[in-house]
Protein backbone atom coordinates (compact mmCIF):
# COMPACT_ATOMS: atom_id res chain seq x y z
CA UNK A 1 0.00 0.00 0.00
CA UNK A 2 1.21 3.26 -0.66
CA UNK A 3 2.75 5.57 2.48
CA UNK A 4 2.50 2.05 4.27
CA UNK A 5 6.34 2.60 5.53
CA UNK A 6 5.08 6.28 7.46
CA UNK A 7 4.23 4.11 10.01
CA UNK A 8 6.95 1.60 10.50
CA UNK A 9 5.12 -0.68 12.96
CA UNK A 10 1.95 -1.42 10.30
CA UNK A 11 -0.21 -0.28 12.93
CA UNK A 12 -2.16 2.49 10.49
CA UNK A 13 -5.45 2.58 11.20
CA UNK A 14 -5.25 6.81 9.46
CA UNK A 15 -8.52 7.74 7.88
CA UNK A 16 -10.67 4.69 9.83
CA UNK A 17 -14.27 5.53 10.27
CA UNK A 18 -14.48 2.80 12.72
CA UNK A 19 -12.05 3.80 15.20
CA UNK A 20 -13.10 2.42 19.06
CA UNK A 21 -12.59 -0.70 20.72
CA UNK A 22 -13.02 -2.31 24.36
CA UNK A 23 -9.89 -4.00 26.55
CA UNK A 24 -7.72 -4.04 23.63
CA UNK A 25 -4.41 -3.33 22.80
CA UNK A 26 -3.57 0.01 20.25
CA UNK A 27 0.06 1.25 21.91
CA UNK A 28 1.66 3.21 19.23
CA UNK A 29 -1.18 2.98 16.32
CA UNK A 30 -1.58 5.50 14.12
CA UNK A 31 -5.49 6.95 14.01
CA UNK A 32 -4.74 10.21 12.76
CA UNK A 33 -7.69 11.89 10.40
CA UNK A 34 -10.49 9.41 11.68
CA UNK A 35 -13.64 9.63 12.90
CA UNK A 36 -13.17 8.33 16.68
CA UNK A 37 -15.67 6.67 18.72
CA UNK A 38 -14.69 5.63 22.37
CA UNK A 39 -12.09 3.36 23.78
CA UNK A 40 -12.77 1.64 27.11
CA UNK A 41 -10.01 0.43 29.15
CA UNK A 42 -7.56 0.13 25.72
CA UNK A 43 -3.86 0.47 25.56
CA UNK A 44 -3.57 3.64 23.82
CA UNK A 45 0.15 4.70 25.02
CA UNK A 46 2.14 6.53 22.07
CA UNK A 47 -1.06 6.27 19.97
CA UNK A 48 -1.60 9.03 17.83
CA UNK A 49 -5.15 10.64 16.92
CA UNK A 50 -3.49 13.66 15.26
CA UNK A 51 -6.21 16.18 13.12
CA UNK A 52 -8.90 13.58 14.03
CA UNK A 53 -12.81 14.50 14.92
CA UNK A 54 -15.07 13.63 18.03
CA UNK A 55 -17.97 14.49 19.82
CA UNK A 56 -19.04 12.52 23.67
CA UNK A 57 -16.71 10.05 22.77
CA UNK A 58 -14.69 8.35 25.92
CA UNK A 59 -10.95 7.69 26.30
CA UNK A 60 -10.01 5.49 29.15
CA UNK A 61 -7.45 4.01 30.65
CA UNK A 62 -3.70 4.26 29.48
CA UNK A 63 -2.58 7.47 26.69
CA UNK A 64 0.58 7.88 27.98
CA UNK A 65 2.76 9.43 25.10
CA UNK A 66 -0.12 10.04 22.79
CA UNK A 67 -0.87 12.73 20.27
CA UNK A 68 -3.97 14.24 20.00
CA UNK A 69 -2.26 17.73 17.92
CA UNK A 70 -5.30 19.40 16.12
CA UNK A 71 -8.01 16.87 17.04
CA UNK A 72 -11.63 18.21 16.91
CA UNK A 73 -12.90 16.88 20.29
CA UNK A 74 -16.45 18.31 21.47
CA UNK A 75 -17.56 17.34 25.21
CA UNK A 76 -15.25 13.78 24.99
CA UNK A 77 -14.20 12.56 28.31
CA UNK A 78 -10.35 11.38 29.82
CA UNK A 79 -11.62 11.21 33.26
CA UNK A 80 -9.28 8.78 35.67
CA UNK A 81 -6.85 8.27 32.86
CA UNK A 82 -3.12 7.91 32.29
CA UNK A 83 -2.19 10.87 30.38
CA UNK A 84 1.13 11.35 30.87
CA UNK A 85 3.47 13.23 28.79
CA UNK A 86 0.44 13.39 26.10
CA UNK A 87 0.62 16.24 23.28
CA UNK A 88 -2.62 18.13 22.48
CA UNK A 89 -1.33 21.47 21.47
CA UNK A 90 -3.50 22.85 19.11
CA UNK A 91 -6.53 21.10 19.75
CA UNK A 92 -10.15 22.03 19.92
CA UNK A 93 -11.43 20.39 23.06
CA UNK A 94 -14.67 22.41 24.30
CA UNK A 95 -16.26 21.03 27.29
CA UNK A 96 -14.51 18.19 27.71
CA UNK A 97 -13.40 16.57 30.94
CA UNK A 98 -10.08 15.30 32.39
CA UNK A 99 -11.13 14.72 35.99
CA UNK A 100 -8.47 12.98 38.41
CA UNK A 101 -6.39 12.54 35.07
CA UNK A 102 -3.05 12.38 35.05
CA UNK A 103 -1.51 14.89 33.00
CA UNK A 104 2.04 15.61 33.98
CA UNK A 105 4.11 16.90 31.02
CA UNK A 106 1.82 17.09 28.60
CA UNK A 107 1.12 20.25 26.25
CA UNK A 108 -1.90 21.92 25.44
CA UNK A 109 0.16 24.97 23.71
CA UNK A 110 -2.18 26.81 21.62
CA UNK A 111 -5.58 24.76 22.74
CA UNK A 112 -8.89 25.63 23.22
CA UNK A 113 -10.11 24.31 26.74
CA UNK A 114 -13.05 26.05 27.18
CA UNK A 115 -15.18 25.10 29.95
CA UNK A 116 -12.59 22.15 30.13
CA UNK A 117 -13.00 20.21 33.02
CA UNK A 118 -9.43 19.78 35.19
CA UNK A 119 -11.07 18.84 38.68
CA UNK A 120 -8.34 16.87 40.83
CA UNK A 121 -6.28 16.72 37.54
CA UNK A 122 -2.33 16.29 37.94
CA UNK A 123 -1.08 19.20 35.77
CA UNK A 124 2.47 19.32 37.07
CA UNK A 125 4.79 20.52 34.02
CA UNK A 126 1.77 21.05 31.79
CA UNK A 127 2.09 23.47 29.20
CA UNK A 128 -0.72 25.57 28.69
CA UNK A 129 1.45 28.74 26.55
CA UNK A 130 -1.18 30.10 24.54
CA UNK A 131 -4.17 28.36 25.43
CA UNK A 132 -7.79 29.00 25.75
CA UNK A 133 -8.88 27.60 29.12
CA UNK A 134 -12.01 30.68 29.54
CA UNK A 135 -14.45 29.47 32.08
CA UNK A 136 -12.70 25.88 32.56
CA UNK A 137 -12.58 24.29 36.02
CA UNK A 138 -9.67 23.62 38.25
CA UNK A 139 -10.75 22.74 41.86
CA UNK A 140 -7.70 20.41 43.52
CA UNK A 141 -5.69 20.47 40.35
CA UNK A 142 -2.08 20.11 40.84
CA UNK A 143 -0.60 23.20 40.17
CA UNK A 144 2.96 24.55 40.44
CA UNK A 145 5.95 26.48 38.53
CA UNK A 146 6.19 24.19 35.80
CA UNK A 147 2.10 24.43 34.96
CA UNK A 148 3.37 27.32 32.46
CA UNK A 149 -0.11 29.27 31.67
CA UNK A 150 2.21 32.33 29.64
CA UNK A 151 -0.11 34.01 27.20
CA UNK A 152 -3.25 31.71 28.21
CA UNK A 153 -6.62 33.29 28.60
CA UNK A 154 -7.73 32.42 32.33
CA UNK A 155 -11.60 34.72 32.17
CA UNK A 156 -14.03 33.35 34.28
CA UNK A 157 -12.40 30.20 35.74
CA UNK A 158 -13.58 28.56 38.50
CA UNK A 159 -11.08 27.79 41.27
CA UNK A 160 -13.28 28.47 44.71
CA UNK A 161 -13.79 26.28 47.16
CA UNK A 162 -17.25 24.57 46.59
CA UNK A 163 -19.58 23.50 49.05
CA UNK A 164 -22.19 20.81 49.09
CA UNK A 165 -26.10 22.72 50.46
CA UNK A 166 -25.10 21.18 53.94
CA UNK A 167 -22.16 23.89 53.67
CA UNK A 168 -19.98 20.70 53.94
CA UNK A 169 -16.47 21.22 51.71
CA UNK A 170 -16.64 18.84 48.56
CA UNK A 171 -13.98 20.53 46.04
CA UNK A 172 -11.37 22.49 47.54
CA UNK A 173 -9.88 25.64 45.81
CA UNK A 174 -6.86 26.17 44.10
CA UNK A 175 -4.46 29.25 43.28
CA UNK A 176 -3.93 29.56 39.21
CA UNK A 177 -1.22 32.13 40.65
CA UNK A 178 1.38 28.87 41.86
CA UNK A 179 1.93 28.59 38.16
CA UNK A 180 3.80 30.21 35.83
CA UNK A 181 2.71 33.34 33.56
CA UNK A 182 3.41 36.72 32.44
CA UNK A 183 1.71 40.13 31.19
CA UNK A 184 0.58 38.00 28.68
CA UNK A 185 -1.74 35.60 30.55
CA UNK A 186 -5.30 36.73 31.00
CA UNK A 187 -6.98 36.65 34.38
CA UNK A 188 -10.16 37.75 35.87
CA UNK A 189 -14.01 38.17 35.26
CA UNK A 190 -15.96 39.03 32.03
CA UNK A 191 -20.43 38.91 33.43
CA UNK A 192 -20.56 39.56 29.71
CA UNK A 193 -18.37 36.74 27.77
CA UNK A 194 -21.58 34.20 28.34
CA UNK A 195 -24.20 36.21 26.61
CA UNK A 196 -21.69 37.35 23.67
CA UNK A 197 -21.29 34.13 22.95
CA UNK A 198 -24.87 32.91 22.50
CA UNK A 199 -24.75 35.92 20.16
CA UNK A 200 -21.98 35.04 18.27
CA UNK A 201 -24.18 31.57 18.08
CA UNK A 202 -27.41 33.00 17.16
CA UNK A 203 -25.63 34.54 14.13
CA UNK A 204 -23.66 32.23 13.14
CA UNK A 205 -26.66 30.01 12.88
CA UNK A 206 -28.98 32.46 11.46
CA UNK A 207 -26.47 33.29 8.66
CA UNK A 208 -26.74 29.86 7.37
CA UNK A 209 -28.46 29.52 3.65
CA UNK A 210 -31.37 27.79 4.38
CA UNK A 211 -32.84 30.57 6.74
CA UNK A 212 -32.52 33.20 3.69
CA UNK A 213 -33.10 36.51 4.17
CA UNK A 214 -34.98 35.92 7.50
CA UNK A 215 -32.45 34.37 9.10
CA UNK A 216 -30.11 37.65 7.74
CA UNK A 217 -32.34 40.07 9.25
CA UNK A 218 -31.94 38.15 12.67
CA UNK A 219 -28.41 37.96 12.35
CA UNK A 220 -28.12 41.87 11.38
CA UNK A 221 -30.48 42.52 14.73
CA UNK A 222 -28.31 40.52 16.73
CA UNK A 223 -25.02 41.75 15.62
CA UNK A 224 -26.49 45.28 17.17
CA UNK A 225 -27.77 43.82 19.95
CA UNK A 226 -23.60 43.24 20.39
CA UNK A 227 -22.63 46.36 19.64
CA UNK A 228 -24.87 47.85 22.55
CA UNK A 229 -23.99 45.39 25.05
CA UNK A 230 -20.87 46.27 26.27
CA UNK A 231 -22.17 49.87 26.90
CA UNK A 232 -25.61 48.69 28.35
CA UNK A 233 -24.45 45.40 30.29
CA UNK A 234 -27.74 45.49 32.65
CA UNK A 235 -29.66 44.86 29.19
CA UNK A 236 -28.31 41.49 29.46
CA UNK A 237 -28.97 41.08 32.89
CA UNK A 238 -32.86 42.18 33.17
CA UNK A 239 -33.43 40.57 29.54
CA UNK A 240 -34.01 43.58 28.12
CA UNK A 241 -32.11 42.56 25.14
CA UNK A 242 -34.28 39.91 24.15
CA UNK A 243 -36.90 42.18 24.57
CA UNK A 244 -35.41 44.48 21.60
CA UNK A 245 -34.55 41.66 19.28
CA UNK A 246 -37.81 40.28 18.97
CA UNK A 247 -39.52 44.23 19.33
CA UNK A 248 -37.78 44.24 15.61
CA UNK A 249 -39.04 41.40 14.43
CA UNK A 250 -41.73 40.46 12.35
CA UNK A 251 -44.27 37.43 13.33
CA UNK A 252 -42.63 35.08 10.75
CA UNK A 253 -39.16 36.00 11.98
CA UNK A 254 -40.04 35.61 15.62
CA UNK A 255 -41.18 31.81 14.89
CA UNK A 256 -38.00 31.10 13.03
CA UNK A 257 -35.78 32.73 15.64
CA UNK A 258 -37.06 30.39 17.82
CA UNK A 259 -35.66 27.77 15.53
CA UNK A 260 -32.69 29.68 15.10
CA UNK A 261 -32.24 29.79 18.78
CA UNK A 262 -32.59 26.25 19.49
CA UNK A 263 -29.65 25.04 17.47
CA UNK A 264 -27.53 28.04 18.46
CA UNK A 265 -27.61 26.64 22.19
CA UNK A 266 -26.91 23.02 20.64
CA UNK A 267 -23.98 24.20 19.06
CA UNK A 268 -22.69 25.79 21.98
CA UNK A 269 -23.07 22.47 24.09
Amino acid sequence: LPFRDDVPNGRDLRGSDIASGMEMDFSNTDFSFSDVGSFFHCDLTGARFDESVSEGSSFHQRLDGASFRKVKFRKCYFKQASSRGCCFDDARLPSSYFDQSDLSGSSFAGADCKGVCFVGANLIGCDFRGAKLDEAQFQEAKIDKTTDFRGASLVNVWTEDRYDNSGKLFQRGVDLRQATFDETTQFGDDPLAYPLEILNALVKVARRKEYADDGATIAAFAEQIKSTLRDQPKKWVDNIWLDDLLGQLNDCQKQLYEEIQDEAFRTML
